[in-house]
């Protein structure tokens, strides 16, 4: 988008300063037309991304040390080649009775389809997560969604 609007200005400069005479001036702002052409018809919505949410429910008896290797365990989930975005989070603490609050960690992983998330779901790292810490909690959700 910004290359769209870059050659949208670079474009209209050219067009203003245009003298027909010069032939490669006029070249150029009709190479530039086409550029802008192209992107625009290109300029689709992109496809739907697969996002994969989940929380987590940890035991309630584990020490500082199992907590600590949880939060750097489920981090290394963001760091898989599949993942083009990863958030951590804990509960908010809205008041609001539609809301649970009662989750300790939830992250949300977006890939680029449902191939990327099925490739994350065997990748060695979440492989790892699982066996490293899948002790620590007592319960997990998980919903999946195609978005635009």
């Amino acid at each position: 988008m910004k290359n769209l609007f870059f050659l949208l200005l670079l474009g209209s400069f050219f067009t203003s300063c245009s003298n027909e005479e010069n032939p490669a001036l006029q070249e150029e702002i009709t190479h530039l037309k086409n550029q802008i052409t192209e992107m625009k018809s290109s300029d689709k919505s992109p496809e739907a991304r697969f996002v994969h949410v989940v929380y987590f429910w940890l035991k309630k008896d584990m020490t500082e040390e199992q907590t600590a290797k949880f939060y750097e365990g489920v981090k290394t989930l963001g760091e898989i080649k599949d993942v083009i975005n990863f958030r951590l989070g804990k509960a908010a603490g809205t008041p609001r009775e539609v809301v649970d609050n009662t989750y300790d960690a939830m992250i949300i992983v977006e890939c680029a389809d449902a191939e990327g998330h099925e490739a994350y779901q065997v990748d060695v790292i979440h492989d790892k997560f699982r066996e490293d810490c899948g002790a620590f909690f007592e319960k997990i959700q998980i919903y999946d969604s195609l978005v635009e």
